[in-house]
Protein backbone atom coordinates (compact mmCIF):
# COMPACT_ATOMS: atom_id res chain seq x y z
CA UNK A 1 0.00 0.00 0.00
CA UNK A 2 3.18 2.28 0.90
CA UNK A 3 4.21 1.97 -3.11
CA UNK A 4 0.64 2.70 -4.58
CA UNK A 5 0.71 5.78 -2.18
CA UNK A 6 4.15 6.64 -3.44
CA UNK A 7 3.00 6.27 -7.19
CA UNK A 8 -0.24 7.96 -6.94
CA UNK A 9 1.83 11.09 -5.57
CA UNK A 10 4.19 10.76 -8.65
CA UNK A 11 1.07 10.97 -10.88
CA UNK A 12 -0.51 14.17 -8.94
CA UNK A 13 2.59 15.68 -9.16
CA UNK A 14 2.70 14.78 -12.75
CA UNK A 15 -0.97 15.94 -13.50
CA UNK A 16 0.21 19.21 -11.36
CA UNK A 17 3.16 20.06 -13.77
CA UNK A 18 0.88 19.14 -16.90
CA UNK A 19 -1.93 21.76 -15.61
CA UNK A 20 0.98 24.19 -14.56
CA UNK A 21 2.10 23.65 -18.51
CA UNK A 22 -0.91 24.06 -19.49
CA UNK A 23 -2.07 27.61 -18.43
CA UNK A 24 1.36 28.79 -19.38
CA UNK A 25 0.95 27.33 -22.84
CA UNK A 26 -2.33 29.23 -22.96
CA UNK A 27 -0.98 32.43 -21.55
CA UNK A 28 -1.13 36.01 -23.89
CA UNK A 29 2.53 36.21 -25.57
CA UNK A 30 2.05 39.73 -24.37
CA UNK A 31 1.66 39.18 -20.93
CA UNK A 32 3.56 41.42 -19.10
CA UNK A 33 6.27 39.39 -17.46
CA UNK A 34 5.43 36.90 -19.01
CA UNK A 35 8.74 35.12 -19.31
CA UNK A 36 9.28 36.31 -15.76
CA UNK A 37 6.47 34.06 -14.73
CA UNK A 38 7.25 30.79 -17.18
CA UNK A 39 10.38 30.97 -15.21
CA UNK A 40 8.97 30.75 -12.05
CA UNK A 41 6.79 27.96 -12.75
CA UNK A 42 9.87 26.14 -13.76
CA UNK A 43 11.83 26.74 -11.27
CA UNK A 44 8.43 25.68 -8.59
CA UNK A 45 8.35 22.63 -10.48
CA UNK A 46 12.08 21.81 -10.23
CA UNK A 47 11.93 22.25 -6.31
CA UNK A 48 8.94 19.90 -6.21
CA UNK A 49 10.96 17.33 -8.19
CA UNK A 50 14.05 17.49 -5.97
CA UNK A 51 11.76 17.41 -2.80
CA UNK A 52 10.26 13.83 -4.64
CA UNK A 53 13.39 12.98 -4.87
CA UNK A 54 14.40 13.70 -1.60
CA UNK A 55 11.01 11.89 -0.21
CA UNK A 56 12.42 8.35 -2.23
CA UNK A 57 15.59 8.70 -0.89
CA UNK A 58 13.74 8.71 2.40
CA UNK A 59 12.04 5.87 1.64
CA UNK A 60 14.57 4.10 0.16
CA UNK A 61 16.93 4.72 3.51
CA UNK A 62 19.46 6.50 1.19
CA UNK A 63 19.11 9.46 3.54
CA UNK A 64 18.21 9.82 7.06
CA UNK A 65 14.95 10.97 8.14
CA UNK A 66 16.87 13.86 9.99
CA UNK A 67 18.56 15.31 6.86
CA UNK A 68 15.23 14.65 4.66
CA UNK A 69 13.76 16.79 7.40
CA UNK A 70 16.69 19.67 7.22
CA UNK A 71 16.45 19.84 3.55
CA UNK A 72 12.62 20.00 3.88
CA UNK A 73 13.06 22.90 6.24
CA UNK A 74 15.54 24.87 4.49
CA UNK A 75 13.66 24.30 0.88
CA UNK A 76 10.44 25.43 2.37
CA UNK A 77 12.15 28.62 3.98
CA UNK A 78 13.75 28.83 0.51
CA UNK A 79 10.69 28.57 -1.53
CA UNK A 80 8.60 30.84 0.34
CA UNK A 81 11.22 33.99 0.79
CA UNK A 82 11.54 32.96 -3.23
CA UNK A 83 7.92 33.01 -3.62
CA UNK A 84 7.65 36.75 -2.16
CA UNK A 85 9.95 37.77 -4.06
CA UNK A 86 8.90 36.95 -7.38
CA UNK A 87 4.88 38.40 -5.99
CA UNK A 88 6.47 41.65 -4.98
CA UNK A 89 8.32 41.72 -8.41
CA UNK A 90 5.56 41.12 -10.75
CA UNK A 91 2.73 42.99 -8.41
CA UNK A 92 5.50 45.74 -9.27
CA UNK A 93 5.84 45.17 -12.88
CA UNK A 94 1.56 45.36 -13.20
CA UNK A 95 2.03 48.80 -11.35
CA UNK A 96 4.22 50.56 -13.44
CA UNK A 97 2.23 49.10 -16.72
CA UNK A 98 -0.39 50.01 -15.22
CA UNK A 99 0.91 53.93 -14.55
CA UNK A 100 2.76 53.76 -18.24
CA UNK A 101 -0.89 52.98 -19.60
CA UNK A 102 -2.71 56.06 -17.44
CA UNK A 103 0.68 57.97 -18.35
CA UNK A 104 -0.10 57.82 -21.94
CA UNK A 105 -3.37 58.12 -21.99
CA UNK A 106 -3.03 61.66 -20.21
CA UNK A 107 -0.14 62.15 -22.93
CA UNK A 108 -3.15 60.94 -25.74
CA UNK A 109 -5.74 63.64 -24.17
CA UNK A 110 -3.02 66.51 -23.35
CA UNK A 111 -2.01 66.04 -27.47
CA UNK A 112 -5.99 66.08 -28.63
CA UNK A 113 -6.37 69.43 -26.34
CA UNK A 114 -3.54 71.17 -27.95
CA UNK A 115 -4.16 70.09 -31.27
CA UNK A 116 -7.89 71.71 -30.68
CA UNK A 117 -6.80 74.51 -29.12
CA UNK A 118 -4.39 75.13 -32.47
CA UNK A 119 -6.98 74.21 -34.74
CA UNK A 120 -10.04 76.38 -33.19
CA UNK A 121 -7.62 79.75 -31.83
CA UNK A 122 -9.31 83.18 -32.90
CA UNK A 123 -5.62 83.73 -34.01
CA UNK A 124 -3.52 82.79 -36.89
CA UNK A 125 -1.26 80.31 -36.05
CA UNK A 126 1.25 78.32 -38.19
CA UNK A 127 4.51 76.14 -36.62
CA UNK A 128 7.80 75.40 -39.13
CA UNK A 129 10.32 73.30 -38.65
CA UNK A 130 13.76 74.42 -38.10
CA UNK A 131 14.30 74.74 -41.86
CA UNK A 132 11.30 77.01 -42.21
CA UNK A 133 9.10 74.65 -43.68
CA UNK A 134 5.48 74.70 -42.59
CA UNK A 135 4.27 72.03 -40.57
CA UNK A 136 0.92 73.20 -39.63
CA UNK A 137 -1.79 75.77 -40.65
CA UNK A 138 -4.77 76.57 -38.31
CA UNK A 139 -8.22 77.24 -39.52
CA UNK A 140 -8.05 80.98 -38.84
CA UNK A 141 -5.29 81.36 -40.69
CA UNK A 142 -6.42 79.32 -43.04
CA UNK A 143 -9.75 81.92 -43.05
CA UNK A 144 -7.51 84.87 -43.72
CA UNK A 145 -5.04 84.16 -45.79
CA UNK A 146 -7.49 82.17 -48.22
CA UNK A 147 -4.44 79.60 -48.27
CA UNK A 148 -5.85 75.95 -46.72
CA UNK A 149 -3.73 73.85 -44.66
CA UNK A 150 -3.09 71.16 -46.81
CA UNK A 151 -1.18 73.68 -49.55
CA UNK A 152 0.34 75.37 -47.29
CA UNK A 153 2.00 72.18 -45.07
CA UNK A 154 5.60 71.06 -46.62
CA UNK A 155 6.40 74.29 -48.53
CA UNK A 156 8.80 76.74 -47.36
CA UNK A 157 7.51 79.76 -44.93
CA UNK A 158 9.31 82.42 -47.43
CA UNK A 159 7.12 81.59 -49.90
CA UNK A 160 4.50 83.28 -47.90
CA UNK A 161 6.28 86.51 -46.77
CA UNK A 162 5.99 89.45 -49.34
CA UNK A 163 9.80 89.50 -50.76
CA UNK A 164 10.60 93.15 -49.31
CA UNK A 165 10.13 91.06 -45.74
CA UNK A 166 12.42 87.83 -46.20
CA UNK A 167 15.12 89.95 -45.44
CA UNK A 168 14.16 90.03 -41.78
CA UNK A 169 14.01 86.38 -41.21
CA UNK A 170 16.44 83.68 -40.35
CA UNK A 171 16.15 80.49 -40.44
Amino acid sequence: AGWFLVILSFVAYLAAIWDQVDIVLEADPNLHGLRFKIGVVVLKEIVFFVYGLVYLLGIANLMSSFSEQVFYTYGDVMLKVVQASVLVVVRNWEDLALLQRALEQKVEAGKEDMSRLFRRANAPIFAISQDGFVLAWNDHLARVSSILEQSAVGRSILEFIQDDSKNNFKL
